[in-house]
C-alpha cells in the first residue's frame, strides 16, 4: 500500500524504505502479526519502520527520509573504506 495507513488499537503502522533508500509506503499491521510481517516487508533489501498509534503521515514520511539518508551516507562511507583499501582513493 502506498498511501498513509491509518493504526488502531491492536494495530502498528510499518513504513518500509525500499533498497534504493527511497520511502515505498506503509503498512497497517496487527501487533500480534508483526514478527512475521515485517521480514517479508524488507525481503527485497529494503528496511521496515514501526509506528505506533497516533503517528500521522508526516512524521512517517520525515523518519523514513531521515533514516533513507543515514543509510546512504552509511554505504557511501563504506565505499570509500574499500576504495581505499583497494589503493582507488
Amino acid at each position: 500500500m502506498h498511501n498513509f495507513a491509518v493504526a488502531a488499537d491492536e494495530h502498528v503502522v510499518v513504513a518500509v524504505v525500499d533498497n534504493s533508500h527511497e520511502f515505498s509506503g506503509t503498512h497497517r499491521v496487527s501487533k500480534s502479526d508483526l514478527v512475521e510481517t515485517v521480514p517479508s516487508l524488507e525481503a527485497d533489501g529494503g528496511w521496515a519502520m514501526v509506528f505506533s498509534t497516533g503517528a500521522d503521515v508526516g512524521h512517517v514520511r520525515r523518519r523514513t527520509a531521515e533514516m533513507a539518508s543515514i543509510a546512504q551516507q552509511r554505504v557511501e562511507a563504506i565505499e570509500r573504506i574499500v576504495a581505499r583499501r583497494n589503493g582507488n582513493s
